[in-house]
């Protein structure tokens, strides 16, 4: 099954010329194969079902069909049946639309998109979302936005954020452990959507959720203005010390590989300067240095624990613990602390927004 999906099914795609940045992921929690078609960014799941055949229309809501399977199948399956069940609860399809595009894009520009870095992904949003829909089921989509970022503002952490599920018979304790901001994963018995947050991002996260309720509390205000909620978080006015990551490779087409599989130890990079420094904000963006050909991260530092940094060896350390993941040409990698003071907020602008990037494979 596994050869049939990530050999036969891998040789037809790339034969099309819709395909490209094509890459297998095997050994992820969630094995899967990431391209793009037609400029469109997809990720496709492997699961295996105990079954001896499967039907043309497979209900994933069917406790039939998730009995006996392993857990890396569980949570590959899992966000089509979070999406499924969050479906049969909402009042309103299309108001939950839009409520979830104005926070996506909220959540874009003030960097708190991107579960690998400990923020959130497309699934949590959308659940965040759904909890709201639901409780409002008449509310218009401006006073959504406003009781979305009240409520959350002063939601009483660790107490978990959780839908009503059909699938759920009687309360259960889940097999992952509770942190820091817990969501659970429609259709799920053990998954929390919150793994990757950490004592960092949480604190972003909850200081910009009341800069949302600040903004948002009295819309009918006319100094209210929506284009604040959604400015661009000011990084290089933030913070005084940025850690700069970058990453380049000999060969171009290495090159979306090797950041996919730095990007994917990130949280222990996150977490080991938070040991270090306090408070870290890593900044999801990934910019693209057209001068040395890398990809290029910025995260901020506030002075912490210590001010100093061992930054070789941090970076020592990095090399090993992706290496233990990585196939392909040795990618190049460098750590260093920069000042804030080097960069100019046009600069950032214009390195984000208008480089040219090369086939960079997306991983979120």
């Amino acid at each position: 099954m596994a050869e049939d999906f990530f050999v036969v099914l891998f040789n037809i795609l790339s034969g099309r010329p819709e395909i490209t940045e094509i890459h297998c992921v095997k050994d992820a929690k969630v094995p899967l194969m990431r391209f793009k078609f037609d400029g469109i960014s997809i990720d496709l799941p492997y699961a295996q079902l105990k079954v001896t055949s499967i039907p043309e229309n497979v209900d994933l809501l069917n406790p039939f069909f998730m009995r006996n399977i392993d857990e890396r199948s569980w949570r590959s399956l899992s966000g089509v049946r979070a999406n499924m069940s969050i479906l049969y609860v909402l009042p309103n399809i299309e108001v939950f639309q839009s409520l979830l595009r104005c926070i996506k894009l909220w959540a874009k520009r003030r960097g708190l998109y991107g579960n690998l870095l400990g923020f959130f992904g497309g699934i949590h949003l959308a659940v965040l979302s759904t909890f709201i829909c639901q409780k409002y089921p008449a509310a218009k989509l401006s006073s959504l936005v406003s009781i979305f970022f009240k409520t959350f503002a002063f939601w009483p952490c660790p107490v978990p954020v959780v839908l009503p599920d059909r699938l759920m018979r009687s309360m259960f304790i889940p097999r992952e452990k509770p942190g820091f901001w817990p969501i659970q994963l429609p259709g799920s018995e053990f998954d929390y959507c919150h793994s990757n947050i950490t004592r960092s991002t949480f604190q972003k996260i909850r200081a910009e959720f009341l800069r949302g309720h600040a903004l948002t509390k009295d819309m009918l205000s006319p100094s209210f203005d929506w284009a604040v909620l959604f400015e661009p978080f000011p990084y290089a006015k933030q913070y005084g010390r940025l850690v700069k990551i970058s990453l380049s490779a000999f060969d171009k087409d290495d090159l979306g590989y090797w950041v996919c599989c730095v990007k994917s130890r990130f949280r222990w990079l996150l977490v080991k300067l938070e040991e270090l420094q306090g408070f870290v904000d890593p900044n999801p963006t990934q910019y693209f240095d057209a001068s040395s050909e890398a990809v290029v991260f910025y995260w901020g530092l506030q002075p912490g624990r210590n001010a100093w940094i061992d930054i070789e060896a941090l970076e020592g350390e990095m090399k090993k613990a992706v290496k233990t993941i990585y196939q392909g040409s040795t990618g190049q990698m460098k750590l260093s602390i920069v000042n804030a003071s080097q960069f100019t907020t046009k600069k950032w602008e214009d390195v984000s927004k208008n480089a040219e990037l090369p086939p960079i494979v997306a991983c979120t």
